[in-house]
């Protein structure tokens, strides 16, 4: 899907995984709208058109002004969805953000390299991207801490899945 609205041009986004996946997110997203917790910025519909028919498509959808007990806040959306929250101090936002029971992954967008290796590493998260989002490179073990999984692909880390360790103790 080609991204518009003040995102940026030729950007590219495929479908969610099923349409279970979308019918979950545009609920969470309906009761942000019902129970006024967060206002649009752009997205949070279902694209119209042809190329739109054979797919599970969601526009990319940013949020901003979330209510702090907001479920967009506390569970994992696994869509397009970008809840835009602002804090004075850095300290504050990490604090915000490891109260949830989860910690597959956490995005840090700052020009700051002090500040993002404070918040990278006190966030609980099994990934932290500075200054981008979802980049997954083969080398680099992917999987989430606390509730978000257990194990990791990729990297060495990975080859771990695969083994089953024995510890053999013996007095002779």
């Amino acid at each position: 899907m080609k991204v518009g609205n003040g995102l940026s041009e030729g950007v590219e986004l495929g479908p969610l995984n099923s349409e279970k996946q979308r019918t979950s997110v545009l609920t969470l997203l309906k009761e942000v709208w019902d129970n006024e917790e967060g206002k649009l910025l752009c997205g949070g519909k279902i694209p119209k058109g042809e190329e739109y028919a054979c797919g599970n498509f969601l526009e990319p959808t940013l949020i901003t002004d979330v209510a702090p007990d907001s479920r967009l806040l506390s569970e994992e959306v696994f869509g397009p969805v970008l809840p835009i929250v602002r804090f004075r101090k850095l300290e504050d936002a990490i604090e915000d953000v490891n109260r949830t029971k989860y910690g597959l992954g956490a995005s840090i967008w700052t020009k700051n390299l002090d500040q993002a290796r404070t918040a990278s590493e006190g966030l609980e998260a099994g990934t932290v991207w500075v200054n981008q989002h979802l980049k997954v490179t083969p080398e680099l073990p992917f999987g989430g801490t606390k509730a978000s999984g257990i194990g990791k692909e990729n990297g060495a880390e990975a080859l771990l899945e695969y083994l089953e360790s024995k510890s053999v103790m013996i007095k002779v």
